[in-house]
C-alpha cells in the first residue's frame, strides 16, 4: 500500500502528526483523513484515547493491516458541530450508513 502525507518529504512522526492535527493520506484505496482528535457536540475535543473506546478494527481489502477507525456516531457527531458546507453535505450519506449499520433486521448482521 502506497501511503504517507500529502506534503512531499514529509517523514512520518508522531510528532509531525500531533503538531499537523490533520493529515490527507493519498492510498491505492483513496484518501484517508487521518486526526489527532475531533470535536464533540459541544466543540471540545476528543482525544485519541476516547476515540479509541469507540472505534472499530477494519482490515482493508487486499491487505493484512488493521486500522482503527472512529466510530461513526463520533464521526457524525464532530461533522454537526463543523458545520462547513463539505460536512452538512456529507451528513446526510453518514446517517444513512449509521441507520442500517444499527439496524438489528438487516440480514448481513
Amino acid at each position: 500500500m502506497d501511503t504517507g502525507p500529502r506534503a512531499e518529504g514529509d517523514a512520518v512522526t508522531p510528532e509531525v502528526l500531533i503538531e499537523r492535527e490533520v493529515t490527507t493520506w493519498q492510498t491505492s484505496l483513496g484518501r484517508i483523513d487521518v486526526l489527532v482528535g475531533i470535536p464533540d457536540a459541544d466543540g471540545m475535543p476528543v482525544g485519541y484515547e476516547a476515540l479509541q473506546q469507540g472505534a472499530i478494527a477494519l482490515r482493508p481489502a487486499g491487505t493484512d493491516i488493521d486500522v482503527e477507525v472512529a466510530d461513526l456516531g463520533d464521526i457524525i457527531i464532530s461533522k454537526e458541530f463543523a458545520g462547513r458546507s463539505k460536512d452538512t453535505q456529507a451528513l446526510p450519506e453518514l446517517r444513512r450508513i449509521a441507520g442500517q449499520a444499527s439496524d438489528p433486521s438487516r440480514p448481513d448482521r
